[in-house]
């Protein structure tokens, strides 16, 4: 069983480098892109297994994103988190997520979800038990 991939959307430096850490502690092959003009090319040619999408930097005007990605038959087997930030998304986004993160969220959140869209990759091999995880301060 291969290393999933997942694709970083954040424009948040600081929650950048925490997601980057955990994802490291997991042993989760990861890339990052900051803004939505790159997150849809580097999804497409990227393929990952797990998207963690920052709603805040993907807002393009009235244009959705989401419904880009979802509507893309080569992303079609790719999980979708939502961070939110102020505000909650809307309905239609929330129902093609398959999880959504409210800014600030713990750390252990995003693991426990992680570790629930990513279940298939569990083996001794692949996202060890996490010890105490210390974010950059």
């Amino acid at each position: 069983m291969s290393t999933p991939l997942v694709l970083l959307v954040e424009d948040d430096y600081r929650l950048c480098d925490t997601i980057s850490d955990l994802l490291q502690l997991l042993e989760i092959e990861y890339r990052v892109t900051q803004n939505a003009t790159n997150s849809l090319a580097s999804l497409i040619a990227l393929k990952p297994d797990l998207t963690l999408l920052d709603l805040p930097a993907c807002r393009r005007g009235d244009h959705n994103i989401v419904t880009d990605i979802r509507l893309d038959f080569r992303l079609r087997q790719t999980k979708l988190v939502l961070i939110a930030d102020d505000e909650y998304p809307d309905a239609p986004k929330v129902r093609v997520a398959d999880a959504v993160l409210k800014k600030p969220f713990l750390v252990g959140e995003l693991e426990s979800v992680l570790r629930r869209l990513l279940s298939q990759y569990h083996h001794s091999e692949v996202m060890p038990p996490s010890a105490t995880f210390a974010p950059h301060a």
